[in-house]
């Protein structure tokens, strides 16, 4: 039996006399969801999904402070409620939406699924009260199929994503599109996503489905292709923004440099034999780029394991970020060159990398014929010099870093 229909058949049975009844729907490989019915209304809901009502009033703009308080007062849910309407923090038709909500969001995930409907009489006292909101529930059923129309492909609430630090979706910090972002970012599941963020299941489908069009985040089981290049950049463009893990912890976004002058190198792989000579130039002169207020930035193709044990061993005191997934490198027009790789320009350099790396530096994560490039990046987050590299070794003369730097 489907869920509507579960839930339709089991509505003709109930009356305004029938005593609090507890509708147990069990579908395969999840946990039960358990809906409270008195009479033909839901006073409560329970599942797999559903957020605790501390999380779901928190979303909706009630004071934590005041949650804690309500919390530490009551003797059940309906005590808190109850506080929480009588000290004006929320209203009841403000809690009754959010309760139609909860029961939306619990039944979303069950419609495509084969489940089994049991009703018993409730053995606790806790479903439902004078300040619970009580959803009508066949109008809640045809809700429910109305939004499912307008949703996306179901999937399971066991799938994880995966997302690219450096492919960041635009939009404020508490956009639907960045909060599902940051979730992926962190590995999470649908199911866990369901149950902290503040968006309907519906409407996560729809974020999530529009995220991985746009490649922003992907299913965990799978990988991304590796990004097309996008074209080259040139003087005058914003330097594209991007947020990457950085080696000693946390992670850096170019956007919030804004203000600051901005040295950004993305090189090859961690140990590589051509870039790591040229950082030994650049740590060299941050003593004198510092005191100007020039920020350097490394990113590197590799991951921040790795990064230890390649550019870590020097030790540099400015950022170092990892990209793997050379998201960002595809974002600022680099590419891959087999005749630069074996230019005999680049041999002189490459003897210093090996002293420097050793056999560590034949690894190449994929990075071994890559061109670095760098960017001087004025204040205002536009570009003031490119150099794309002809060839492995042929980077921006520092002579030139520091004259751009001392520019009033």
């Amino acid at each position: 039996m489907n869920t509507s229909a579960a839930l339709l058949d089991i509505a003709r049975h109930l009356t305004p006399q029938t005593p609090v009844q507890v509708l147990t729907l069990s579908a395969p490989a999840q946990p039960p969801t358990q809906v409270a019915l008195k009479g033909e209304h839901v006073c409560g809901i329970q599942g797999p999904v559903t957020p605790s009502w501390q999380t779901t009033l928190r979303h909706s703009g009630v004071h934590p402070a005041a949650l804690h308080d309500a919390q530490q007062r009551a003797h059940s849910l309906d005590d808190a409620l109850g506080s929480l309407i009588r000290r004006g923090q929320i209203t009841p038709h403000t809690l009754h939406g959010l309760a139609r909500d909860r029961l939306l969001h619990a039944l979303l995930p069950l419609l495509h699924q084969p489940v089994t409907a049991t009703l018993q009489p409730s053995l606790m006292d806790h479903w439902g009260g004078t300040a619970t909101p009580r959803v009508p529930l066949r109008d809640s059923v045809s809700e429910v199929l109305r939004l499912d129309d307008a949703a996306p492909p179901a999937v399971p609430l066991s799938q994880a994503y995966a997302a690219s630090p450096a492919h960041v979706p635009a939009g404020d910090d508490e956009s639907f599109d960045l909060m599902v972002y940051r979730a992926a970012l962190q590995g999470q599941t649908l199911q866990t996503m369901a149950q902290r963020l503040p968006l309907r299941f519906d409407q996560l489908r729809r974020t999530l489905a529009a995220l991985e069009v746009g490649g922003y985040l992907w299913p965990a089981t799978g990988a991304p292709t590796r990004p097309m290049a996008h074209p080259q950049l040139q003087v005058g463009d914003v330097a594209p923004d991007f947020v990457l893990a950085a080696l000693g912890g946390g992670e850096v976004r170019l956007s919030s440099l804004r203000g600051q002058r901005v040295w950004l190198s993305l090189n090859r792989q961690s140990t590589c034999a051509i870039c790591n000579p040229r950082h030994a130039e650049v740590i060299a002169v941050q003593d004198q780029l510092v005191p100007l207020g020039v920020k350097t930035v490394s990113v590197w193709g590799s991951g921040l394991s790795d990064l230890g044990r390649g550019i870590g061993k020097q030790q540099p005191p400015y950022a170092v970020l990892a990209d793997p997934a050379d998201t960002t490198y595809a974002r600022y027009g680099l590419t891959f060159s087999l005749a630069g790789t074996l230019d005999p320009r680049n041999l002189s350099t490459m003897s210093k990398g090996f002293r420097m790396m050793g056999l560590s530096a034949l690894k190449s994560d994929g990075e071994l014929f890559r061109m670095p490039a760098e960017f001087l990046i004025g204040k205002d987050g536009r570009i003031e010099r490119v150099h794309y590299s002809a060839y492995g070794a042929d980077f921006l003369p520092i002579e030139e870093v520091l004259a751009w730097a001392r520019r009033p």
